[in-house]
């Protein structure tokens, strides 16, 4: 179905409608009001007399003044299109009862097509018909009426339901919509005052002149001093002299006839590469290949000598060497710098290395200093560990006369008196038993200990130099060692 004939079906359906809701207007009331009619009087001698006992519609004329309302069946009313027909299309309906009794003589037939005379003729009043016509008309149409509502109530209940649904809805909430109206208000308010504000600038900047005539006068003058630079440089560049390109040609033919006696040269050079005969190479491949098998194994040697394990083997014999110098120069006390930057060198353990750097310049205390130095701390030592006398007078006497001599022991003396632990300390030292002379010095009692702390210090010197070059040169000879 096409557009228009959707749009035509809509028409109807609206037509439709329209009709449902003329129906609830009031019924039309149709007034009529009839005239007296009178014929004239017919006088012919060839009509016969009508014989008026003949005739039901003898009846004198009438005047009728009466309202004929049609009953009205239902709530429905009669639509527009109703009230057209009834009045024949806009027209008057009391026109017809209006007309000349002439008029209405001549359009009267006869009833029942039986050739009656005219009412014209006769001079009947036809009120009364006309009435019952209009009656039956009008009835007919309430009826067709009365017909298209009940076929279109369930429409018109969908439409009542549909009412009372917008009804019951709530009205909308206008607050935001009046907030968004008053901003859109407001910025067209603002828009006019911008559009008022640049239509003065416009105004102002059309009103001024565009610059002063000192202004025109001063653009003028740079035009013409900017000119004349130009001119001037344009001069300036007509008089450089032009190159000279007769010597420029003269050295590039010179250039040209060089790089012809190099290609002449290369030309013959090549002719007399070509002219060398081939030397058969074969013999001395063969030689190469037999000097490489010989060359593998000595690179795989001196590779495999290049290992850190290696590395080690080779320098462990002059590092056991060095080691066992400086262990000989600590036990005579003599300094030993050139030795130690040889273990430097080498790649000593540099926690082995600390202790020697220390007496490495000067030399460790030797074990005939250590015991002078002792010896000279005995007696200080003795008397710092002494009791105080006790007893009775004579005991006192004996203990000073005592001190007046003094016997000192030797050797391994058993006791802990300070001068048995002194005479075991020095035995000891004499002996090189330095960790055990350390040992005895630690039973003294500690106004002894003090004395001696000086001593104690240069004795764990020695001993520790002495230790660390002694794992040093252990360590190198382990190296050396074969591995199976």
């Amino acid at each position: 179905m096409g557009e228009e004939d959707e749009r035509r079906e809509e028409r109807s359906r609206s037509g439709r409608r329209d009709a449902t809701r003329q129906m609830r207007r009031d019924a039309p009331v149709i007034e009529g009001k009839a005239t007296e009619v009178s014929s004239p009087p017919i006088e012919t001698a060839e009509t016969p007399a009508f014989d008026s006992s003949k005739s039901h519609l003898d009846v004198p004329p009438t005047v009728v003044d009466e309202v004929i309302t049609p009953p009205v069946t239902g709530e429905s009313e009669p639509s527009t299109r109703a009230d057209e027909f009834l009045t024949g299309g806009g027209s008057d309906p009391t026109a017809e009862f209006d007309r000349p009794a002439e008029t209405m003589a001549s359009d009267t037939t006869s009833i029942g097509g039986l050739g009656e005379p005219s009412l014209g003729e006769q001079g009947r009043p036809l009120v009364p018909a006309l009435a019952t016509v209009a009656f039956l008309v009008l009835l007919a149409a309430v009826i067709y009426l009365l017909y298209q509502v009940s076929n279109d109530r369930s429409q018109v209940a969908d439409l009542q339901s549909r009412l009372a649904g917008l009804e019951a809805r709530p009205s909308s909430d206008m607050t935001e919509i009046s907030q968004r109206i008053s901003t859109l208000e407001s910025a067209q308010a603002q828009a006019h005052e911008t559009l008022g504000s640049l239509s003065k600038r416009v105004d102002g900047f059309e009103s001024t002149p565009f610059g002063t005539s000192a202004q025109l006068d001063k653009v003028e003058a740079q035009t013409g001093e900017l000119k004349s630079a130009v001119a001037g440089v344009q001069s300036a560049l007509a008089a450089l002299p032009k190159p000279e390109t007769d010597r420029i040609d003269a050295q590039i033919g010179k250039i040209d006839v060089h790089l012809g006696e190099v290609d002449q040269r290369v030309s013959a050079l090549q002719n007399t590469v070509s002219a060398i005969p081939r030397v058969d190479l074969g013999p001395l491949t063969s030689k190469v290949d037999a000097l490489e098998s010989r060359l593998k194994p000595v690179e795989a040697e001196v590779n495999s000598s290049k290992s850190p394990q290696r590395v080690a083997e080779r320098q462990a014999a002059p590092m056991a060497v060095t080691a066992q110098a400086i262990v000989a120069a600590i036990e005579t006390g003599q300094a030993f710098p050139q030795e130690f930057k040889a273990l430097q060198v080498l790649g000593a353990d540099p926690s082995k290395l600390a202790p020697l750097q220390t007496v490495a310049a000067s030399g460790a205390p030797g074990l005939q200093d250590l015991q002078a130095e002792l010896a000279g701390l005995r007696d200080r030592i003795v008397a710092k560990g002494a009791s105080p006398p006790t007893g009775s007078y004579l005991d006192r006497i004996m203990s000073g006369a005592s001190q007046l001599v003094q016997v000192r022991p030797l050797g391994s003396i058993a006791g802990d008196t300070p001068s048995a632990i002194v005479a075991r300390m020095s035995d000891d030292i004499g002996h090189d038993d330095l960790s055990m002379a350390l040992a005895e010095l630690q039973k003294l009692p500690e106004t002894s200990r003090t004395v001696a702390n000086g001593l104690a210090d240069r004795i764990r010197l020695r001993l520790e130099a002495e230790n660390a070059a002694k794992a040093i040169a252990a360590n190198a000879i382990g190296a050396m060692a074969p591995r199976g």
